[in-house]
């Protein structure tokens, strides 16, 4: 039968803006909300989040149990907590793949006492295991799931199987094909979807570490054995790119498959690739010879046009390569992190050509200036709402910065996440992008691990029109109101009194209006009107700006001034 779980709800325990002092010339940047979901410093580890309908679903210890939690934005409640949730293994850069969300469930991997790693799913009322694939209190699900067509891949085991390839549509759960037969295991790990089958990689004691296909029947899974016999060709970075799947196969280098046929190695492939990344028509990847080292490269993927592959910059020179990392692509530019003696390990980015290859800014700069070679290590990059966030080491401790263009990260555009601890790979903040809303993993101030999220900005708009009240006539007090107006962050508004000659019906948009003229120095609520006004209209024009925008909206104008 399955099992049912109460939710408990509880209310957003704290609400902390994470922003850098600005200018007074400045917009505001960005506000973070802390969640203290475990009151006090010891913090929940919150991560994991994944939208399904309009809930947020992430995994938090607490109690000393990782259990399953929802959010909206406005309330945080708990889903699960007599099941816990099993982390899925992710590669750095790659999707999130401890839930998986199929029809109006979310599935993941649920740990218990008496069954161990198992599948379960839940719809935010009912959570309830789908099936136990392993008898007993042993593992039989590895939570790295992938969707094809309407059924969820993953690695699963029973008694008499090993590790192998799974699927479930919710209703069945049936093993693919027992790729290593018998108790052996293959480790199907590290889906992608390309031409209607899934790709992975997988290992067999015939054939090591290689690519496996299915297309969800036995008969239709197979394992392409491109190092010869038991070696491994250790296929990595699985990257669709005109209507090829590329990936870094036998020996590191370059290879490719369209769908048919055996994979083949690309002609033009430097000694080893990584880090395969596709901007526009254009394959990005981080190649290395014996001549640069690790840089930058880029493939039009052209097989018959050598000159088609080629090193986009030797960014550090000479043979020790300036390993190009955590390649992420914003409008036209490609942004990553790359190490050389001037500015140590930075933000660059390129648009593909040499010359457009530079330095976005020194992160980290000290006391003896940007050329001190002092790194500030740039991870976690993440695209959401049209910016790169990324984490960046700095004279204050590691802070999460936005970069909005392809020149600069501005000060301003700094967000201070207090950090405990060693900044390395393996406990790195990481960036959760959901819907609308961007979730990163905090040590606030008092709260401990928490995590906290932002709206996805947006432009001002009005709701409602700015209004006059009073009697329009000279030497009487007119009030103007501003309307109201919405946006991320908040819309800061400015209000300007106009004397126009012509009367009207409409609010416009304009930030200016043919016969009205500002009157100097009538920029607050109210305004008393004067001689000059008699016989001319009287409207007030409001701007409202945030840091996605400027817009104006005026008044309907008074009846004429009278004397």
């Amino acid at each position: 039968m399955p099992a049912k779980y109460p939710r408990l709800a509880v209310a957003l325990a704290l609400a902390v803006s994470l922003t850098v002092a600005a200018p007074a010339s400045a917009l505001q940047p960005p506000d973070f909300r802390v969640v203290d979901l475990v009151p006090g410093s010891v913090g929940s580890d919150a991560r994991n989040f994944t939208r399904l309908g309009a809930w947020d679903y992430f995994a938090a210890i607490v109690g000393g149990t990782s259990s399953l939690w929802r959010t909206n934005g406005t309330s945080t409640e708990l889903v699960a907590d007599e099941v816990a949730v099993e982390p899925a293994f992710n590669e750095y850069g790659s999707t999130d793949r401890t839930f998986a969300v199929l029809g109006s469930y979310l599935y993941f991997g649920g740990v218990t006492a008496a069954a161990g790693v198992e599948l379960w799913r839940t719809d935010g009322v009912t959570t309830e295991l789908v099936k136990d694939i392993y008898s007993g209190a042993l593992d039989g699900v590895n939570p790295n799931f992938k969707k094809l067509g309407s059924y969820l891949y993953f690695g699963g085991r029973t008694a008499t199987q090993g590790w192998e390839l799974w699927r479930t549509n919710g209703t069945t759960t049936t093993m693919v094909k027992d790729i290593q037969p018998g108790s052996g295991d293959s480790y199907p790990d590290n889906f992608t979807e390309f031409a209607g089958k899934l790709y992975f990689d997988v290992t067999t004691d015939a054939t090591g570490w290689e690519m496996g296909r299915t297309d969800g029947t036995s008969a239709g899974t197979v394992v392409y054995d491109m190092t010869s016999g038991a070696a491994s060709s250790t296929p990595q970075d699985f990257t669709i790119f005109q209507s090829r799947l590329y990936f870094s196969g036998p020996g590191a280098a370059l290879w490719y498959t369209s769908g048919t046929g055996d994979p083949v190695e690309f002609p033009y492939s430097p000694v080893t690739v990584h880090d395969l990344t596709v901007m526009g028509s254009q394959l990005f990847f981080t190649g290395s010879d014996s001549d640069h080292g690790r840089e930058l490269w880029v493939t039009t993927g052209d097989i018959t046009d050598a000159a088609g592959t080629a090193m986009v910059k030797d960014i550090q020179d000479g043979s020790s390569g300036s390993d190009p990392m955590y390649l992420t692509v914003l409008g036209s530019r490609i942004y990553f992190s790359a190490d050389t003696p001037e500015y140590g390990r930075e933000l660059w980015s390129s648009n593909g050509l040499i010359n457009g290859t530079t330095l976005v800014r020194d992160l980290n700069e000290n006391s003896d200036g940007p050329l001190s070679g002092v790194s500030s290590y740039p991870k976690s990059l993440t695209v959401f709402a049209g910016s790169i966030y990324l984490y960046a080491e700095s004279t204050d401790g590691p802070l999460l910065w936005r970069v909005d263009s392809s020149t600069s990260a501005s000060p301003q555009s700094a967000i201070p996440l207090p950090y405990a601890g060693l900044y390395d790979e393996s406990n790195a903040r990481r960036l959760y992008p959901s819907g609308d809303k961007l979730y990163v993993q905090t040590d606030a101030a008092g709260a401990g691990q928490e995590y906290a999220w932002m709206q996805a900005p947006a432009a001002p708009a009005s709701v409602a029109a700015p209004a006059i009240t009073g009697t329009a006539k000279v030497g009487r007090v007119l009030t103007g109101a501003r309307g109201s107006w919405t946006g991320v962050p908040s819309a800061i508004t400015s209000a300007q009194w106009y004397r126009c000659t012509g009367a009207g019906t409409t609010t416009p948009t304009s930030s200016s209006l043919s016969g009205c003229v500002a009157i100097s120095g009538a920029t607050k609520a109210t305004y008393k009107a004067v001689a000059a006004d008699k016989g001319k209209y009287l409207r007030l024009r409001v701007k409202a700006q945030n840091e996605s925008g400027t817009v104006y909206r005026w008044s309907k104008p008074t009846v004429k001034i009278a004397p």
